[in-house]
């Protein structure tokens, strides 16, 4: 399926979720995610210091998004690409 759907030159980085007892696949966009951020100090066996940021998302996931594929039992691909340069942030900080 995945070979079928992007030509040789058009391969892209490609991340795949794969949940128990999938329905089917569905092809998704990356969840954007906002978490409590709470930070739980504790200390390890020998009594050092060390710290637990907590992962409890603040609102369901999104339809169509990769999350949500994962939450409802289906496999999620998502392009992706790995230039994450803010070109108008970048041409205004060049001027």
């Amino acid at each position: 399926m995945i070979t079928r759907s992007f030509d040789a030159e058009m391969r892209r980085l490609l991340n795949v979720n794969l949940p128990v007892n999938a329905k089917g696949v569905k092809w998704t966009r990356q969840s954007v995610r906002h978490y409590d951020g709470k930070i739980i100090p504790d200390k390890d066996p020998r009594g050092r210091e060390h710290f637990w940021f907590t992962v409890t998302p603040l609102e369901k996931a999104e339809p169509d998004t990769d999350r949500w594929a994962i939450e409802n039992g289906w496999i999620s691909i998502t392009p992706l690409r790995l230039d994450l340069t803010d070109e108008t942030a970048l041409g205004r900080a060049l001027e």
